[in-house]
């Protein structure tokens, strides 16, 4: 698996804050940036018509219709346009499911969704950018709303008149902030879908990025749509509306995909819960699709049964998610605080609506906190991820160590007996030729018994230095035990045996000339191919007796 340093994860981080920075230049140099928009002022003088009542000079910044308005209901408002306003001015209607006309000194110049809703179908809830005539100034303005479904969300519709263009230019330059936020979030989940499809199949540890990637596209897609900003680029308030409703009832499903796939940890039961609620979220979801497509009901209608749901998944998530105190780490402490940030900020933005119909003029209900808490949301749960694989390398690369002190022999620093028991083991396993080398130090005992035992460590240490100078790009070298070593060479590598022994003997002499024993050894050599079904037991047992054979010849066997 790829190792994820500290410098790593810096870079990685640094890296988003200039795709960030990038974009920032990119919205300004677009002049996106806030800036000073002309506007007239037409929030009071309104004469209203309501269902069986009216009221005359109401200031729009504090009126409230509430919300108990049935499909089919229709309100009125009436007022006079400023005189002062220029040729081709621009009214930029905010109404929630509803048919929208406007009419001019009593001629109509604008209408949206008459024939969608009197077919039955969804009309959507958006922003209405309406052109003026050029001798609009001075004149009478009627808006008609007609209500397309029951109990939405703000009855009373939001009207701002600006100068042509500048209806557009004032939308985007209120909204930038979020606007950022929304394509950041875009882009982040789009890098993180591609980087971890690419390589989930070989590592399922990126299944949990696919699932933080995917989550981040829906909720930065769901944003730009709750935002309008596609109404901007040409899209239809319905489609706009559509596409807002599907990407927001899917997104539970993706949560729970995200938070299932972060937190393999948890118990059965705890995972088993999240499962549950994960097909109830399908279901919902399916079946709200179904009616929707066959016109049974229409999307917002079950927006208050969705909110069950999601309150209900939050809980759930808060709850069934949390580590023990003794085993959290830092990675678990940034994943539960994040999920309580997007919980929270997700349950602000489902009362602000309601709110605002009791304080229509209240500033914090102006704040998109919950675009802030899903950036934040994100931003941790990658935190949590690159910590959490950071963590796991550093285990298993501690696990790696120990399991290599384990096959080290701690004098000479060679691979032990247990790793050429290992090694063997995979000789008889492969059908390619190999010999063994055999060796044992001469007169080691008497080197203890004259000079002590730091002194024959001092000579063991020396020799299997001198093996490595030797071996160290052709063969494999272990220590068996005391003053036996073996040395595996395989395949072309066996034909260098000759010049290598040579030149050992050679170190030996060499060696000897410093101290004041002699370093030489016995050795013996055996090829598999010596044997017609070569097992590396019998090579290396015929490659000792070769070796203490020598020994005997040579007389320098232990006494």
């Amino acid at each position: 698996m790829k190792t994820f340093t500290p410098k790593k994860i810096i870079i990685f981080i640094l890296s988003l804050v200039v795709i960030a920075l990038c974009l920032i230049a990119l919205i300004r140099k677009a002049g996106l940036e806030p800036q000073a928009v002309k506007t007239y002022d037409i929030s009071g003088g309104w004469n209203v018509e309501l269902p069986g009542s009216s009221e005359s000079n109401v200031s729009l910044n504090d009126f409230s219709l509430g919300r108990m308005f049935e499909r089919g209901k229709i309100i009125r408002l009436y007022n006079t346009l400023p005189s002062d306003i220029p040729p081709h001015a621009g009214l930029r209607i905010f109404a929630d499911n509803a048919v929208v006309e406007v009419e001019v000194d009593g001629r109509s110049v604008y209408e949206y969704g008459r024939e969608s809703f009197m077919r039955g179908r969804t009309v959507g809830s958006g922003y209405h950018f309406v052109d003026l005539p050029a001798d609009a100034a001075g004149k009478d303005i009627a808006i008609t709303v007609t209500f397309a479904e029951s109990f939405v969300s703000n009855a009373r519709p939001d009207i701002e008149l600006t100068a042509g263009i500048d209806m557009f230019r004032k939308f985007v330059s209120e909204t930038a902030g979020v606007l950022f936020i929304d394509l950041f979030l875009l882009l982040l989940g789009i890098v993180l879908l591609i980087v971890s499809l690419a390589f989930v199949s070989v590592n399922r540890d990126y299944l949990e990025l696919t699932g933080l990637g995917l989550f981040s596209v829906v909720a930065a897609s769901w944003g730009l749509c709750s935002q309008k900003f596609p109404e901007i680029i040409g899209l239809s308030i319905t489609a706009n509306s559509i596409l807002e409703f599907s990407l927001l009832y899917s997104a539970p499903m993706v949560f729970l995909i995200l938070i299932l796939s972060s937190r393999q940890d948890i118990s059965r039961a705890r995972k088993s819960v999240l499962r549950i609620l994960l097909l109830v979220c399908m279901v919902f979801f399916l079946t709200v699709m179904l009616f929707f497509f066959t016109n049974v009901m229409h999307l917002p209608r079950v927006r208050r049964v969705f909110d069950i749901v999601v309150v209900s998944i939050g809980i759930a998530a808060i709850i069934f998610t949390r580590i023990p105190k003794k085993r959290r780490l830092v990675s678990d402490r940034i994943f539960e605080i994040s999920i309580i940030i997007v919980v929270v900020t997700g349950a602000y933005e489902m009362l602000r609506k309601d709110i605002r119909t009791i304080f229509p003029g209240a500033f914090f209900l102006k704040m998109d906190l919950f675009t802030v808490g899903i950036l934040i949301f994100v931003v941790g749960m990658l935190t949590s991820y690159m910590s959490g694989i950071y963590r796991r390398t550093l285990d298993e690369q501690e696990v790696l160590v120990l399991k290599s002190l384990a096959s080290v022999d701690s004098m000479t620093g060679l691979s032990n007996r247990k790793k050429a028991n290992l090694v063997l083991e995979e000789l008889d396993s492969s059908k390619d030729p190999y010999l063994i080398l055999s060796f044992d130090l001469n007169g080691l005992k008497k080197v203890n018994d004259r000079y002590g035992h730091e002194t024959g460590d001092s000579m063991i240490l020396t020799f299997s230095k001198l093996l490595t100078e030797v071996f160290k790009d052709t063969a494999e070298l272990f220590r068996m035990g005391g003053d036996e070593f073996i040395a595996v060479l395989k395949n072309d590598n066996i034909e260098t045996v000759s010049a290598s022994m040579r030149r050992l003997v050679s170190l030996e002499k060499e060696a000897s000339e410093d101290e004041s024993y002699r370093i030489d050894c016995s050795f013996g050599a055996s090829l598999s191919t010596e044997f017609e079904e070569p097992k590396s037991e019998e090579v290396l047992r015929l490659s000792d007796k070769r070796m203490y054979e020598m020994k005997s010849r040579t007389g320098r066997g232990r006494d």
